[in-house]
């Protein structure tokens, strides 16, 4: 049962986790032993959780930009939102707007990664190095080989 609701994106383990527990239905239960009404109810309670005592902290967008009040996002929603956002920031001009409108990275490496990216630009660097020098050697082989052939004539 919890497995069939965090199919649903938007609600992850513990969210359907705490709907099961406040309609008191047994988590082990099959989705399709469910009662018509269970299923409304669910309904009910992804649309609007705060209506059921869900905590504020529970949800996944708090305080919304527009409205102000506490929401819990399924589905597309969610990507409409974030889409949003984005937009917005990007209008702003604030500096996670610029960083989306460039397509660098919005938030800042962690220490581990940017050590992991500059080991991978140095080996990157080196690769090219060498594979200019084999070309430069090949070029080297190819002019003696031809002076060797225009003496021979």
């Amino acid at each position: 049962m919890i497995v069939g609701l965090t199919q649903i994106k938007g609600v992850g383990y513990m969210f359907a986790n705490t709907i099961l527990d406040v309609l008191k239905i047994n988590p082990n239960q099959r989705i399709g032993h469910l009662t018509p009404e269970h299923v409304k109810s669910i309904e009910n309670i992804l649309k609007n959780p705060l209506s059921s005592n869900f905590p504020s902290w529970f949800l996944n967008r708090r305080k919304d930009i527009e409205t102000g009040e506490d929401k819990h996002l399924i589905t597309s929603d969610i990507a409409f939102t974030v889409r949003n956002d984005i937009e917005r920031e990007k209008t702003i001009g604030s500096w996670r707007g610029y960083r989306h409108t460039f397509g660098l990275k919005v938030r800042q490496l962690l220490q581990k990664e940017r050590i992991l990216e500059l080991k991978l630009k140095k080996v990157q660097k080196r690769r090219k190095h060498l594979q200019l020098e084999r070309r430069k050697h090949l070029q080297l082989e190819r002019r003696k080989h031809l002076q060797l052939i225009k003496r021979n004539r």
